[in-house]
């Protein structure tokens, strides 16, 4: 509960940030994109980052708003996950919308699929209603975002980290060499096909961990994800209360959701990422434990 009030308190704070239009480095938008006038961070130092922890919480206060029994309980956590919602648009971060979007498809499969339309139908409201947002989008799709990424992006990126893999493919160039904050702070570079790559910022944490610890770990690592998965399907099929299913819903919503937006950003390298991802993975467990306890009693 605490941890969705205060981000609740952060994501009131992004969207009075972008009311009052907070300054935000040139590099956060692309020099051909047009339409976005701030992206909005809170406290933190980054939008995306700011963007995978709204992605996280609201489905948790969306599942307490449901649950509350009070109305007050309803509405200060609905109000809530709207604050969130509005916040996390007003990030820009395309990573952390198609983590929310999955995080909120996996909500809504788990909790009532008659919401499936309704859903979509919201989805395109917002793409069509605010036009920074499908502006954003477009672009994303768009012939000059291409050429843009594989000049200096993502797509230029992964490639050369697709490269680097190609030379050290099953246990890598070694943790904390390439792609991440660790690698850049001591500017490592490697020998491939005889020139020489310097690191950068992968913006793939999954590919990071392959190019750092190969096949192996990138193997590991996987299935460290995918355990975190199984098991919170797991916690879900077994005898929680009424109460107890609903917020499970929203955590493991949340947590797929950070799994995903991984894809595109280097989420886990934020220690205030990768420590409330990993509570609510313990909590999720702990849920699963104290059920079955319970009625084996």
């Amino acid at each position: 509960m605490a941890f969705v009030i205060v981000t609740g308190v952060m994501a009131m704070h992004g969207v009075f940030q972008y009311i009052i239009g907070v300054e935000m480095p040139a590099g956060w938008v692309d020099q051909n994109e047009a339409g976005v006038r701030t992206r909005v961070f809170s406290i933190l130092t980054s939008p995306n980052v700011f963007g995978s922890l709204l992605t996280l919480a609201t489905p948790m206060s969306i599942s307490m708003c449901l649950s509350s029994k009070k109305k007050g309980g309803k509405f200060v956590f609905g109000f809530l996950a709207l604050m969130m919602a509005a916040s996390l648009v007003f990030t820009f971060s395309r990573g952390a919308w198609i983590g929310f979007v999955l995080a909120i498809g996996i909500y809504i499969l788990l909790k009532d699929k008659r919401l499936i339309i309704p859903g979509i139908v919201l989805a395109v409201l917002v793409v069509a209603l605010v036009p920074s947002v499908g502006n954003r989008i477009g672009y994303m799709l768009s012939p000059e975002y291409i050429e843009s990424s594989l000049r200096g992006g993502r797509l230029v990126r992964w490639l050369t980290g697709l490269r680097i893999l190609e030379f050290y493919p099953w246990l890598g160039v070694g943790l904390g060499q390439f792609g991440g904050a660790v690698a850049m702070n001591h500017q490592t570079s490697f020998l491939v096909d005889l020139s020489v790559v310097k690191t950068f910022y992968m913006d793939n944490y999954y590919l990071k961990t392959a190019v750092e610890s190969g096949i192996v770990g990138f193997s590991a690592f996987v299935m460290l994800m995918y355990s975190v998965i199984i098991n919170s399907f797991r916690t879900l099929r077994s005898p929680l209360t009424k109460e107890g299913k609903e917020l499970a819903i929203g955590i493991m919503a949340g947590l797929c959701g950070v799994i995903a937006h991984n894809w595109v950003e280097n989420v886990f390298e934020t220690p205030l990422m990768a420590s409330v991802f990993w509570v609510f993975v313990g909590v999720i467990m702990a849920m699963w434990y104290s059920s079955n306890k319970a009625e084996n009693k």
